[in-house]
């Protein structure tokens, strides 16, 4: 009927990016949307020298202008405190978050760390959900002994098979099939012209919060 929305088909599907990837353009934004990218994850960092300086405010900028759907996360080193991730957090300060995501992939994290750092982004500004992990089945049984400590938590889970299906998961630590509610299928990619994202799909259930 003429008016009524297109219906979604096919998974819901997203990017996450970070000060590797650059400044996201407008142009770009749009291809992703086009070719039907749901969610864009945004790292909130603030690098010393060396590295490719913060581009955090400008992508979440980019992407909210564009009308596309933003979630942000957090790397967790084993030095970090409740400063260090708040001052990452206060980089996405008036601009919509929709989740925090805490990385934890660094050697030398303690599960005590990892329950200050996803307080912390709990109640960081702009977000709407509660915080989640992400991590892999090889970083959380080979460094924390598969704790089930965080199996409340959503999960993002990094799983590089290729298959875009947010089921078709390894699950570790606790987690259900129902808490898994982005699955990275793929690392460093291109997508629609911008380098260094990764390609991840989202849960049913996560889509529906979006």
């Amino acid at each position: 009927m003429p008016g009524q929305p297109t219906p979604h088909t096919g998974p819901y599907r997203g990017t996450d990016v970070s000060n590797w990837t650059g400044p996201l353009s407008a142009r770009a934004l749009t291809n992703w949307d086009t070719i039907g990218i749901d969610l864009v994850v945004v790292q909130a960092i603030n690098p010393p020298p060396g590295y490719p300086p913060s581009v955090t405010r400008q992508q979440l900028t980019a992407c909210r202008d564009a009308g596309l759907t933003t979630d942000a996360y957090v790397y967790l080193w084993p030095a970090d405190t409740v400063q260090s991730i708040l001052a990452r957090a206060q980089l996405a300060a008036g601009l919509p978050v929709r989740r925090w995501w805490l990385d934890v992939e660094e050697r030398g994290v303690s599960s005590d760390l990892i329950g200050v750092a996803l307080e912390v982004l709990d109640h960081s500004p702009a977000t709407i959900q509660r915080a989640g992990i992400y991590t892999g089945q090889w970083f959380w049984d080979g460094y924390l002994g598969g704790t089930t400590v965080f199996a409340d938590r959503p999960l993002w889970t990094s799983q590089y098979d290729g298959i875009v299906d947010p089921s078709r998961v390894k699950l570790y630590g606790g987690w259900t099939v129902d808490k898994v509610s982005l699955k990275q299928y793929a690392g460093t990619s291109t997508l629609a012209g911008v380098g260094n994202v990764d390609l991840n799909v989202l849960s049913v259930t996560e889509a529906r919060q979006l």
